[in-house]
Formats: C-alpha cells, sequence, structure tokens
C-alpha cells in the first residue's frame, strides 16, 4: 500500500566502488522516520543540513548526524518540491502556494500564490528568476529579487510535472 513504512521514510545510502568493475554496491546508512505520509522530495542545503518534503504537508530539517533539528509546518497540502537559492528555502505543494523559508532560522518569510491548482516543480531558472510548473497547466516565471510572478507560458495540455533549463 501507499500508506507503508516504505514510504515514510527517507533511507540515507552510502555509494561504495570496491574496484573500477563493481559498480553495484550501497550500504545502508540510516533510514528516516519522522514523516506520517509519503516523503517525496529532498535537498542537502549548502549550510551542510538537509531538508525532507512530504506529503505529510510538513518539511523537517536534519543535520549530518541525522538529527531531526526541526519542523516546518505551514502548508496545507502536499509538498512536492524544495529550491535553494541565497540563503533561501523555496517550498512549493498541492495548495497552491510557495513558501520561503530563510535557512538560518528556518522561519517562513513568504508566502506566494500565483497558480490555480496544486505546484509540482520548481528550478531556479537564473541567477535573477525561478520557475514553477502546475497542475493548472501554466509555468510560471519568478523574479528572486521580490518574489513576483513576471511571466505565465501557456500551452501546454496537462500538468507541468517536472522543469529542466538547457544551456
Amino acid at each position: 500500500s501507499f500508506n507503508s513504512k516504505l514510504y515514510k521514510s527517507l533511507q540515507i545510502i552510502k555509494y561504495i566502488r570496491k574496484s573500477k568493475e563493481d559498480i553495484t554496491k550501497y550500504e545502508g546508512v540510516k533510514t528516516l522516520k519522522d514523516h506520517s505520509y509519503c516523503v517525496i522530495s529532498f535537498i542537502l542545503l549548502s549550510n551542510q543540513d538537509f531538508v525532507s518534503a512530504s506529503w505529510d504537508h510538513t518539511l523537517k530539517v536534519w543535520d549530518l548526524n541525522f538529527n531531526c533539528l526541526k519542523t516546518l509546518i505551514g502548508h496545507q497540502d502536499a509538498v512536492n518540491g524544495l529550491m535553494e537559492s541565497n540563503s533561501l528555502l523555496f517550498s512549493i505543494s498541492w495548495d497552491t502556494t510557495i513558501r520561503i523559508w530563510e535557512i538560518s532560522e528556518y522561519t517562513c518569510l513568504k508566502v506566494v500564490k500565483g497558480h490555480s491548482l496544486g505546484i509540482y516543480s520548481i528550478i531556479k531558472s537564473s541567477n535573477m528568476t525561478f520557475a514553477t510548473g502546475s497542475a493548472d497547466k501554466t509555468i510560471k516565471i519568478w523574479s528572486l529579487k521580490d518574489f513576483n510572478c513576471i511571466g505565465t507560458l501557456l500551452g501546454h495540455g496537462s500538468f507541468i510535472l517536472s522543469l529542466a533549463i538547457v544551456q
């Protein structure tokens, strides 16, 4: 079942390469089980903490010793993705919002709304902008300076599940 223990945990693994030919060895390091529902995304931040995002509507901040430092609460639905930029953590959710968290204290600085349906993907598109993709079939481009929407790309026939930047 989708609500099994497997999906509620985050398995940390270490890649072990014993020889040039041996590329299939993995060693479990730790299983983190603090979420109450599926873990969908995680990110290692520049301060060496990492953050997991879950369908339980929360984000959890972890140190490199696998201690849960903080639970970030605010989203009203599943949290689907994470992005870091300029000492800020961005989280996206099916609740149609982007939450912007200040990394040093993990406090929510701003809640941004622009999509009419849940947000599935987020990516930094330049030093000045980031983009989000949504179930509303749009891609929105946002300013990293003031977090305002500066453009909307229309014309997709279905959900925008992922985004990539091609240079």
